[in-house]
């Protein structure tokens, strides 16, 4: 990403609360919300070597993934929306694996 230092002085930092999943997506949201344009350069290339940080456990990338969009929600939303979010995407995600369970 390439940000202008005045965007990020208006808005501030990207959030630390993600640990991983939405922070880029809040960080945009927050500079398109004050002014700020937010563009995508769909030629440019980004190459992630084997996706090494959510492969060494699925459920666990599952579960960062769901607080990072209920935070999301819940900052941008407020809290019951939040709220809302992770409960529907954790009933999302049992559904998922109980479907799973069933085709074995």
């Amino acid at each position: 990403m390439m940000v202008r230092r005045e965007a990020i002085a208006q808005v501030g930092p990207i959030d630390e609360r993600y640990f991983m999943y939405c922070e880029e997506l809040d960080w945009c949201y927050r500079m398109r919300k004050v002014g700020w344009q937010v563009y995508v350069e769909p030629a440019s290339e980004i190459i992630h070597f084997g996706g090494q940080s959510s492969m060494q456990s699925s459920a666990k990338a599952e579960g960062y993934l769901r607080r990072s969009k209920s935070l999301f929600f819940a900052k941008h939303h407020g809290r019951a929306s939040g709220m809302l979010l992770g409960s529907l995407l954790a009933i999302k995600h049992s559904c998922k694996r109980v479907r799973k369970a069933l085709r074995v």
